[in-house]
């Protein structure tokens, strides 16, 4: 059985599994299994909380890890596979003299293609470069600490020039950057199909950087290796301290509110999470709690992220729940973030649900609104009509949810009692 980062979930044991490793062979089986009645579950690195990418009872499962090549196509158009690690892809092109714009905060967790299905914001600027990407009399309230890489170039969707992807009906799709659905296509959990590959905007380090020759191509070098303990592994019996992460997106004007609210429920749930790694927000011990991305609008914004075409801020905290793998910290943290998710709503704000939604709470189509819910099934029906691909991830009705970890220890623990093990 597979787990996913948060634990609280887990695959069933009944499933195949596809492990393309070139675009041609990802679209060969992919075809085939949908030949076949398949349904389709797509996973990465299994970098995710809620769940999404584990096989239900019977799902092929596409695991997209050997997708990991790269081409040069233009000069700073390299095109990559969507298997491959996005701290990998930043390594090799900094090794090359360029520069990746957008990659994500915290660790190297997801893949190229989960970061695009999740939305995909960047990080707060590294240490050594904050002052020199400071404009001369500051940003406002961007000070060389707050200053993120997506308030210098927007979010993951402006520094991608285009995307391959095949859908439910086995039809490969080549959509540009000014396609009308290009930015659907972005937090949409992997919805309308499986993404083989993106082509990135890359730029140069300096004027003396080597770059990539136009035409070389290969596989993106392996610097971030994946701990399967921190993914694919469910906790232990015993329980072990882990890291969660619960974030808001919010207008400027609103975010000091947003910060007040985020404070009140941080506070009212110390005995469960204890934040770590802030430096904006409320204080706690004399440490600030919190952490902060400015989204700057440098193109259109993904409507199944953010509800306006606008600059927003991503803001929130990362906490850690002790002995989680127990009953007692597993339900308390799901009172904790079922509490965060009604708090955020409740005042009009935006959820990375994509990337968290750990309860599996979030309700789409009220979430969403009618013109957003409408946008959605319009290409889900274009896509993939029959629901074949990552089902059940936003109409809960079309498949079961994953099953509880909670559910699998219990019955582990009556197997080990029925035949007298400890």
């Amino acid at each position: 059985m597979l787990a996913d980062y948060g634990k609280l979930h887990m695959s069933s044991t009944d499933f195949s599994v596809l492990r393309p490793d070139s675009v041609d062979t990802a679209v060969r089986e992919w075809r085939a299994a949908l030949s076949q009645g398949a349904s389709l579950r797509v996973r990465g690195s299994g970098h995710g909380l809620s769940g999404a990418s584990l096989p239900r009872t019977g799902e092929t499962l596409v695991l997209t890890r050997g997708l990991d090549h790269f081409r040069v196509d233009a000069p700073g158009l390299l095109t990559v596979g969507s298997g491959a690690i996005l701290w990998d892809i930043r390594d090799f092109v900094a090794s090359c003299g360029m520069r990746l714009p957008i990659y994500n905060g915290g660790w190297a967790g997801p893949s190229l293609g989960g970061f695009v299905c999740a939305g995909g914001l960047g990080l707060r600027v590294p240490t050594n470069e904050r002052e020199k990407l400071v404009a001369p009399g500051g940003e406002g309230a961007e000070t060389p600490n707050r200053i993120s890489l997506s308030g210098i170039y927007g979010g993951f969707w402006a520094q991608v020039e285009r995307l391959k992807m095949i859908d439910g009906h086995g039809r490969v799709h080549d959509i540009s950057s000014d396609d009308e659905e290009f930015p659907w296509m972005f937090a949409s959990m992997g919805q309308f199909g499986l993404i083989l590959e993106a082509t990135l905007r890359v730029l140069r380090q300096s004027e003396a950087g080597g770059g990539l020759p136009v035409g070389a191509s290969g596989r993106i070098p392996v610097s971030n290796p994946l701990n399967p303990n921190e993914t694919d592994m469910p906790a232990p019996a015993e329980g072990i301290d882990w890291v969660y992460w619960f974030t808001a997106l919010v207008p400027p004007a609103e975010e000091d509110a947003a910060w007040k609210a985020i404070g009140d429920w941080s506070s009212a749930h110390l005995d469960t999470l204890r934040p770590i790694g802030g430096w904006v927000g409320p204080r706690l011990d004399g440490a600030q709690i919190g952490f902060r991305y400015f989204v700057r609008r440098k193109a259109p914004t993904p409507p199944l992220l953010y509800p306006r075409d606008e600059d927003f801020v991503t803001m929130g905290v990362m906490a850690i729940c002790a002995k989680i793998g127990t009953e007692s910290a597993e339900t308390a943290l799901m009172r904790a973030e079922r509490d965060f998710v009604t708090r955020i709503i409740c005042c009009g704000w935006s959820l990375y649900c994509q990337a968290e939604n750990l309860t599996r709470s979030v309700d789409f189509r009220t979430y969403w609104g009618p013109e957003r819910w409408v946008g959605f099934c319009e290409l889900s029906n274009r896509f993939d009509p029959e629901d074949r691909i990552n089902a059940g991830e936003v109409r809960p009705g079309t498949c079961p949810p994953p099953v509880r970890a909670e559910r699998v220890r219990k019955i582990a623990a009556t197997v080990r009692r029925v035949l007298g093990l400890r």
